[in-house]
């Protein structure tokens, strides 16, 4: 643990190096990204299981590193990147370390509730045909036509939103009913849910396809929790590689369908020829403008006052229709970009990462809300480390599994995947409490 957080500190001090020798700014990337893969190994062999805090990392590895990974290897590095580089090297580090902070341990059983009911798997059943009768003509015009179809916004009705919740929560509930109640094979669970994950995977939005996937994964032992041997970390490269690809296919098919368009205004930018192998690597994650999102923010920031908490204030009201609050604010990944390319297309919006609307509301005050959600990471992931203990078979699987995705895209866009996460547990709950039985 110790050299867990050595490397933590390492990892935040060598980007300030780049402000003194921004022609080694590659060179110092390439360092950071040896010391994350580090701080993963370390703390997998320690704790024998893959937690969230190493779920954490890996989606900093692909979504933020990846992009200063590209940025850095540009011969004319803006010396405006700098600070955007600091600030989220150093957010990270405060995160992990808040994570190591938190050191009191979850006692050990806690409430044990299963669902073990007919009118459970009844309801089940009506929901998902439910969910795909209402949006499989969606997904039909989405992967035909692209999000250029789609609303934006937040323009859904409670309704809507209820739906996309069921599509990312349904394939959860069912497999902790067939796989951990009724004991069903993982093949019997995937052919309830295929039709579900198909639906998701023509939406063309990744973050609903993984949402939904994941959890699955989770619950029926494909991607197990604890480590149990060479043969499960063999299955999991092969399950991850495989969620690879069908996320680069998603992202190529996204926009226009199969019109093939990009849609992202830092496509090109996220694009390098460069022979180097992490360069090479880093544009086959997912480089979707976080950093550059931050340089924009620093310039408007430096002549407009900060929001103090008007942008994460979002999450209080985001339930409310935008049919009855028309001039209900939109998010920071909506209008910020506006402020400089005013002729986007109303379905375009930006990717301003676990520090954006933070940033934008605290400025650099931002660090102790990151390093505070860093304790809250270690109090979750005890939660799941005990849901997922041995012969449990809690209904809390299906919570616990569904917080795996929400810190992945918690990275990238915290106050979506909240929102996201919000509604799954408002479903979540209603079932518990009208099937719940204590085992």
């Amino acid at each position: 643990k110790v050299f867990e957080i050595e490397f933590i500190v390492l990892s935040a001090l060598v980007s300030f190096a780049i402000a003194f020798m921004p022609s080694w700014a590659s060179v110092v990337v390439d360092v950071q990204l040896f010391l994350y893969l580090a701080i993963i190994a370390l703390n997998f062999f320690r704790v024998r299981a893959f937690n969230l805090y190493q779920v954490w990392l890996a989606s900093y590895i692909f979504i933020i590193w990846a992009e200063m990974c590209i940025i850095a290897d540009s011969p004319s590095l803006s010396y405006s990147y700098v600070v955007p580089f600091i600030r989220y090297s150093i957010a990270n580090a405060c995160v992990l370390l808040g994570y190591h902070v938190y050191n009191k341990k979850r006692p050990p059983g806690g409430r044990h509730f299963i669902v073990n009911s007919r009118w459970f798997a009844l309801i089940l059943l009506l929901l998902s045909v439910y969910f795909l009768y209402r949006r499989i003509p969606a997904a039909i015009s989405s992967f035909t036509g692209g999000r250029l179809l789609g609303t934006t916004k937040g323009s859904g009705s409670i309704i809507k939103t209820l739906i996309t919740a069921m599509g990312l929560l349904l394939p959860s509930l069912i497999a902790y009913y067939l796989k951990i109640v009724r004991k069903r094979s993982t093949l019997f669970c995937l052919i309830f849910v295929l039709p579900i994950f198909v639906v998701q995977l023509l939406l063309t939005t990744r973050y609903k396809f993984l949402f939904s996937v994941l959890p699955f994964l989770i619950i029926t032992d494909i991607l197990n929790i604890r480590y149990k041997g060479k043969k499960h970390l063999l299955l999991l490269a092969m399950v991850l590689v495989a969620m690879a690809m069908v996320s680069t296919f998603v992202k190529n098919n996204r926009t226009l369908g199969l019109a093939q368009a990009n849609e992202s205004i830092f496509s090109a930018e996220n694009e390098s020829s460069s022979d180097r192998l992490t360069v090479r690597l880093a544009s086959h994650m997912s480089p979707e403008g976080v950093v550059r999102m931050a340089r924009m923010a620093d310039r408007y920031f430096s002549d407009h006052s900060l929001r103090w908490g008007q942008e994460t204030g979002f999450l209080l009201y985001f339930w409310f229709p935008r049919s009855l609050w028309r001039d209900k604010p939109t998010q920071l990944d909506y209008w910020l970009i506006r402020e400089y390319i005013p002729t986007l297309p109303e379905t375009y919006s930006s990717a301003s990462g676990f520090i954006g609307e933070l940033r934008a509301d605290f400025g650099w005050g931002c660090l102790l809300f990151v390093f505070l959600f860093g304790l809250l990471l270690k109090r979750v992931d005890d939660f799941c480390v005990s849901v997922f203990s041995e012969g449990n078979a809690s209904f809390d699987m299906v919570l616990a599994s569904i917080l795996y995705p929400w810190i992945f895209f918690f990275v990238r866009s915290p106050v979506t995947s909240t929102m996201s996460l919000l509604w799954e547990i408002l479903i979540y709950y209603a079932l518990y409490i009208l099937f719940k039985r204590r085992s």
